[in-house]
């Protein structure tokens, strides 16, 4: 062994750091690598926490959770693996707690450490829970779950500046009425909960907002929703009660399967941005009555996996497999139901050649749509899935529409869907629609100039 008592290990990093941990709740591994830099072994003769038992953390150095642990050798130029993790008890204050400690190493007489740092946050812990009458408030966050339950004629109330979150496949689902209700400067957000920075674009995180039946007068203002599988699922195909929402200054991104899936249900949407989802931004089946007010609807994704499906998906059917009580067998069942719906100043646009899909059943019911002052990527043409023979110059459904135009926003791979000086979308808008929402996203007047932007953000 070298023995010489100025030998010094190296380390991957001198700081391990966990970003914010929920108290009572362990956190991801983080790992630490230790190297021998000399060409001769060496033996560490000590290794431990310098906060002993006390410790928020726990190490577990070459499969051995054991504190101290000795006499452990590295080979010549090899290294050491050892894994760190935190659990931080409940300290029952509503701002978050920092903690810290070292790992202490010893060779031949050499004392040398690596500092362990972590922001614990108590929390308030749901768990397959069904809820009565509540008010969450932004003392602490909120942690779900598993499957958490708005019973029927509950209400569910989320006041400003509100952070909610979601453990993998969790869901909150309303069969009362939720009001979510932040402000501009304190959204309430719903998002996974891995708070490593790694995590902040990675989809798929949590499961959805689910709106069932017999759930009414949902309202949703001044919102953000990302990192998960479908943002808004409302209705349910076989159902014709409409489940009702009123969506506006919201921000719903990045999720792994759709933004919004509606079956027949009724909301309006205002000032609000979906983008970047791996299918749909929003998909309305089986008919249902939707109206989207200043919406920018944007799908420029390209993580994990290539889109194929449009942004956005009209129809008035949906076709669900039913196994057969007499065949035994799967066999398609068609739900229907009539279809109404209104784009106005809002922007629909991605890098597909079709960002809208028809598909209309004759016999199934109702099909009325209207896009109103929009800028649309729609380019009959090319092929496409549709069943609707789109015809572009008919007034009925295309009323001042901008077809297949660059938005020019400031920059979307920022993610910034404001119009840019020279934008095309600038003052492009109806004055009417802009007068029943004088104010964008961001708080700016769309009446101080000639005409209202299109989409979720007036120009600066």
């Amino acid at each position: 062994f070298n023995d010489n008592p100025y030998v010094k290990l190296k380390f991957s990093q001198d700081t391990v750091s966990f970003d914010t941990i929920f108290t009572t709740i362990g956190t991801p591994t983080k790992l630490l690598k230790i190297y021998n830099p000399t060409s001769q072994s060496v033996k560490i003769s000590k290794m431990f926490l310098a906060g002993g038992g006390q410790s928020a953390f726990k190490l577990n150095i070459d499969g051995s959770e054991i504190n101290p642990v000795e006499n452990i050798e590295i080979y010549p130029h090899d290294s050491l693996f050892l894994f760190v993790i935190a659990k931080v008890e409940q300290n029952f204050k509503d701002a978050p707690l920092f903690v810290h400690d070292s790992i202490v190493f010893i060779t031949n007489g050499n004392m040398q450490h690596v500092e362990l740092c972590a922001w614990g946050q108590d929390i308030h812990l749901l768990n397959n829970s069904t809820l009565k009458s509540q008010t969450w408030t932004n003392d602490k966050p909120y942690l779900i779950y598993g499957h958490v339950v708005v019973d029927s004629s509950q209400t569910l109330n989320i006041e400003e500046g509100t952070l909610v979150y979601l453990h993998k496949n969790a869901s909150l689902i309303v069969k009362g009425t939720l009001n979510v209700h932040g402000s501009r400067a304190h959204p309430v957000i719903f998002r996974g909960d891995r708070t490593e920075h790694w995590y902040d674009s990675i989809p798929g995180q949590w499961g959805t907002i689910s709106i069932e039946v017999p759930s009414k007068g949902n309202v949703i203002d001044y919102a953000v929703l990302k990192n998960g599988t479908t943002g808004i699922s409302i209705g349910k195909y076989n159902d014709k009660t409409h489940p009702s929402l009123t969506l506006s200054n919201t921000i719903i991104e990045n999720m792994s399967y759709s933004g919004i899936i509606s079956m027949g249900a009724s909301f309006l949407a205002a000032n609000t941005v979906i983008t970047d989802c791996a299918n749909y931004l929003a998909a309305l089946l089986s008919g249902g009555n939707y109206r989207f007010y200043h919406c920018t609807l944007v799908n420029y994704w390209n993580s994990f996996s290539l889109r194929s499906s449009p942004s956005i998906l009209l129809t008035n059917t949906f076709t669900m497999p039913v196994l057969g009580q007499s065949s035994g067998r799967s066999e398609p069942i068609s739900y229907a139901g009539d279809l109404d719906v209104l784009f106005a100043n809002s922007v629909i646009c991605g890098f597909l050649p079709n960002e809208v899909n028809f598909i209309f059943d004759p016999h199934a019911g109702k099909a009325n749509f209207v896009f109103d002052h929009c800028l649309l990527k729609l380019n009959p043409a090319k092929p496409d899935n549709n069943n609707f023979k789109v015809d572009t110059s008919d007034v009925r459904y295309f009323k001042n529409v901008l077809f297949n135009q660059d938005p020019m926003f400031k920059s979307v791979a920022n993610m910034d869907f404001k119009p840019d000086v020279f934008s095309i979308l600038r003052n492009k808008g109806a004055l009417e629609y802009g007068q029943l929402y004088p104010f964008d996203i961001m708080g700016r007047s769309r009446t101080v100039d000639s005409a209202p932007d299109l989409g979720a953000y007036e120009g600066e």
